[in-house]
């Protein structure tokens, strides 16, 4: 499949409910911003051109002569999202405590843990919100900001 296409397939995708401002939210109150997902880049880097983020950390699709050849880059292994908070607290200078994370399954245990506070946000099972410092569901992520906001 040619790369841009699946670009244009990827930027169809809906954001959740209050996505917008969340981050507008998060900038305003003058927190760096980033995503941290095992996921696509080509999905995070999206949502960072739109929204302004400060970071992003997600795997690459291969592409050569303008086509996926359906090999990935892995720069986030499952269950290792702890070495990427690092990278985020080393390219803003600041220590892990000072570093909030959102989460919603198990893969998400291991940032929660290296992380000053953590959500989970419609977890996907009981562990995962064991592990979080704060849990919280619903289809509007705008009701995440005062919990951010308390990370402070």
């Amino acid at each position: 499949m040619p790369l841009e296409r699946l670009r244009r397939i990827c930027d169809e995708i809906p954001y959740h409910d209050g996505a917008g401002d969340l981050l507008s939210g998060l900038r305003l109150a003058t927190m760096k911003v980033g995503i941290v997902s095992t996921g696509l880049r080509l999905l995070a880097d999206r949502v960072r051109a739109e929204h302004h983020l400060d970071f992003v950390l997600a795997n690459d699709l291969v592409s050569r002569g303008g086509a996926v050849t359906g090999e990935v880059t892995i720069d986030i292994e499952h269950g290792r999202k702890d070495a990427a908070l690092r990278r985020f607290c080393e390219a803003f200078r600041l220590p892990p405590e000072r570093v909030a994370a959102v989460g919603d399954t198990e893969g998400d245990i291991s940032m929660f843990r290296a992380a000053g506070w953590s959500i989970a946000f419609n977890a996907a099972d009981e562990n995962v919100e064991r592990e979080a410092s704060a849990v919280a569901a619903g289809a509007d992520l705008r009701s995440l900001l005062p919990l951010l906001r308390r990370a402070r």
